[in-house]
């Protein structure tokens, strides 16, 4: 009996190289994962404005840094205990000086464009699909701070949301970078268990997100990755660039696979 889900994920045609660059971004999964790397000497940035669950958090961040936005006294909001922070950073960003949380702030966001610039491969961990917004300007928060229920409405993103968000990402600022996407979902289970397990039945989420992407695409029953090079279906044992695998909760699986509409793709999908 198998207590774990297990699954096999082939070599990268390309291995990571000891001398490589690597930002990685994302959920706790990330850090996770620069420690292993770490460990083995190679060479990781990650997370320096602290852990950013939501991929549109993940995207401002790296859209912030290589844009070389910088922190403005705008965006810095106060606590109940006179603490400044950031809703765009995490709870390690907090000073009662609005002057020391911006050099803090801008200082990490220099480092984190120097980091991208050179890196050879970025690391973005999704954990979750769930967003909170500002009532005020709708706009999407990496960390509510403890704030107030009443500042922020909740969302579901949808597919395509995230998928148009890193397609301007892929084909843009990160057009020359090898991209790893993994996911560490967040359970939610704070929801109620039979919420949070209708919410992955009907959202199909995703178990592992692995290549280098140059686009992303949506079609009526499939996420597909645009990739530079081939892939292939692992079932026969070839060079791996990227693989997209779905399950619902309850169902017995079965695969099958097609060939979507961009050239030398296939996308797998598990009901």
């Amino acid at each position: 009996m198998k207590f774990r889900t297990e699954v096999k994920i082939a070599p990268f045609s390309r291995p990571i190289a000891l001398n490589e660059q690597i930002v990685a971004l994302g959920s706790c999964f990330a850090s996770e994962l620069s420690e292993a790397l770490t460990a083995r000497n190679l060479q990781v940035l990650c997370n320096p404005l602290g852990p950013l669950y939501n991929p549109l958090s993940i995207a401002a961040a790296v859209e912030r840094a290589l844009s070389k936005r910088a922190f403005s006294a705008e965006e810095i909001a106060t606590n109940g205990e006179g603490e400044r922070f950031s809703f765009d950073a995490s709870t390690r960003f907090t000073d009662p000086s609005c002057e020391e949380l911006l050099k803090r702030l801008n200082t990490t966001n220099d480092r984190l464009c120097a980091a991208i610039e050179r890196a050879d491969r970025l690391i973005l961990t999704f954990g979750t699909a769930w967003v909170f917004r500002l009532a005020e300007s709708n706009e999407v928060v990496a960390n509510c701070h403890k704030q107030p229920q009443k500042l922020f409405t909740r969302q579901m993103l949808s597919a395509e949301e995230i998928v148009k968000r890193y397609n301007t990402l892929l084909q843009g600022p990160l057009a020359d970078k090898r991209v790893i996407f993994t996911l560490s979902p967040v359970r939610h289970l704070g929801d109620g268990l039979d919420q949070a397990l209708a919410a992955h039945d009907k959202h199909a989420h995703g178990d592992v997100i692995l290549g280098r992407c140059s686009k992303v695409a949506t079609h009526a029953d499939s996420l597909s990755v645009d990739l530079s090079a081939r892939t292939f279906d692992t079932e026969v044992g070839m060079d791996l660039e990227c693989k997209i695998q779905y399950s619902r909760s309850g169902r017995k699986p079965s695969e099958f696979s097609r060939r979507c509409e961009y050239e030398d793709l296939f996308c797998r999908q598990l009901y």
